[in-house]
């Protein structure tokens, strides 16, 4: 009988656990050194730069060095619909004056207005994040709260059960 409940409940941590989404990874491999040039006569120099945070597709791009930030957002999918897109940081990974760099762009502002000068410029090893807002948070904590309210209301019916049956 004991089994039994064990095993009814075995069952439920697994469905429990297996319907948990996994994070999205991207599926970019590492590409060679000479990928850092791109084709045709230009010759323009490639760079890699780190997206993460609420995008559609985070991870290491290899970009043209001219690209503007905006470029790159919509070159990892664009901003997600949870996306917090007034607190951008770029954080420069190797300055030019040799003290870490963070620097907070608001999107919304060049959104409304289309100034590209208010956007900073792009280096080598450099990463985007763009931050969850909190409707993002509220929705995951309450996603989680209700998971576990589910398998807590399973395991209680299940040991209801059990007991009614005279296993317990």
């Amino acid at each position: 009988m004991i089994r039994q409940r064990f095993s009814a409940l075995f069952v439920i941590i697994t469905l429990f656990l297996g319907s948990v989404p996994a994070f999205a990874q991207n599926d970019q491999q590492d590409q060679s050194a000479a990928q850092y040039i791109l084709p045709g006569g230009s010759n323009t120099i490639r760079m890699a730069i780190n997206v993460w945070g609420e995008v559609q597709r985070p991870g290491i791009y290899r970009v043209p060095s001219d690209i503007t930030l905006v470029e790159l957002i919509s070159s990892a999918g664009g901003p997600t619909d949870l996306a917090k897109i007034k607190k951008v940081r770029v954080i420069h990974a190797y300055p030019q004056n040799g003290e870490a760099q963070v620097i907070k762009v608001n999107l919304k502002d060049y959104l409304k207005d289309a100034d590209i000068s208010g956007l900073p410029k792009l280096y080598p090893g450099d990463t985007v994040f763009i931050p969850a807002s909190f409707r993002s948070y509220f929705t995951t904590t309450v996603g989680i709260a209700a998971s576990i309210t589910t398998l807590f209301s399973a395991v209680a019916l299940i040991w209801e059960r059990l007991s009614r049956a005279g296993s317990i």
